[in-house]
């Protein structure tokens, strides 16, 4: 289903507002576009809510959506052989995440993505691009 521009800005704290077009026009892997660019993606992508410790994807899960964090933290981590959790990369608001393996035909996750806190997201499936 989709939204207009202005049902995609979210509230946030001291009630800042935030747009996710304009993050993803200055977001490091999309350096130098305007929000215009992506406003195609806006009819198809969604805002996710999720609360401190939910799994937004785990290993072997078909990475077949990028997401771009709007509010909050994620962590990235795998468990390690002695069942100990190891941190291998952390996201906060601004941040693509899930970029790595959107590109490839049938991509597998290789690593879990946990809400570090209270975190949205604006989730844009593989078939948008």
């Amino acid at each position: 289903m989709g939204r207009s521009l202005s049902q995609l800005v979210l509230k946030c704290n001291h009630n800042r507002r935030v747009e996710p077009l304009e993050l993803l026009a200055t977001s490091e892997l999309f350096e130098g576009s305007s929000p215009a660019d992506f406003e195609p993606l806006a009819r198809s992508a969604r805002i996710k809510h999720y609360h401190r410790g939910d799994l937004i994807w785990a290993t072997g899960d078909k990475a077949d959506r990028m997401l771009l964090v709007l509010t909050g933290e994620v962590v990235i981590s795998r468990l390690g052989p002695d069942g100990e959790e190891y941190v291998v990369e952390l996201f906060a608001a601004g941040d693509v995440m899930g970029s790595f393996h959107f590109f490839e035909p049938s991509p597998l996750r290789m690593l879990d993505a946990r809400a570090a806190d209270v975190t949205s997201c604006w989730i844009i499936p593989h078939a948008c691009l």
